[in-house]
C-alpha cells in the first residue's frame, strides 16, 4: 500500500515518531503521496506550528479536521517561500535563474547592478 510510503517518509522526517493513522491517510489522500509534496507539507506544518516537537516527541498542536494542508505543491512551496525574508527571497529568485546549481558571485554581481539601478532611478525621480 503506497500509504505506507508515506507514513516512512512522515517518520523518517520525525525523527521516527509515528503519528496517528488518520494523519498519515490525510496527508496521503492529499498529495496523492508525492513524496516531495508529503515532505515539503510535513515541513510546512512544522514551520506553522501545527506540528510540534515535545521530549523527543512529535505530535499534532490541534485536532486533525482543523489541519489546513494546501490542496498542490505550489501552494505548499508558496506559503513556505511567504515566510522568507526579502532579502533571502532576493538571493533564491536569482539563484533559480541561473539554475539548479548557482554561484555566490553570480548572486553579488546581480545585486550589485539592483543597487546601482535602483540609485540611478533615485536620482532620476529626485531630479524631476
Amino acid at each position: 500500500m503506497f500509504c505506507c510510503s508515506v507514513a516512512a517518509i512522515i517518520a523518517s522526517t520525525l525523527d521516527g515518531t509515528r503519528l496517528p493513522h488518520e494523519f498519515v491517510d490525510r496527508i496521503y489522500s492529499e498529495t496523492a503521496g508525492n513524496p516531495f509534496f508529503v515532505l515539503e507539507t510535513i515541513k510546512l506544518l512544522i514551520e506553522d506550528g501545527t506540528l510540534k516537537q515535545e521530549r523527543g516527541s512529535w505530535s499534532l498542536t490541534q485536532s486533525l479536521e482543523r489541519v489546513s494542508i494546501p490542496g498542490r505543491v505550489h501552494d505548499v512551496v508558496t506559503r513556505r517561500l511567504s515566510r522568507v525574508s526579502a532579502t533571502d527571497r532576493e538571493v533564491l529568485e536569482i539563484g533559480a535563474s541561473e539554475g539548479m546549481v548557482f554561484h555566490s558571485d553570480t548572486i553579488a554581481t546581480c545585486q550589485r547592478l539592483a543597487v546601482r539601478s535602483s540609485c540611478r532611478m533615485s536620482v532620476i525621480v529626485l531630479m524631476s
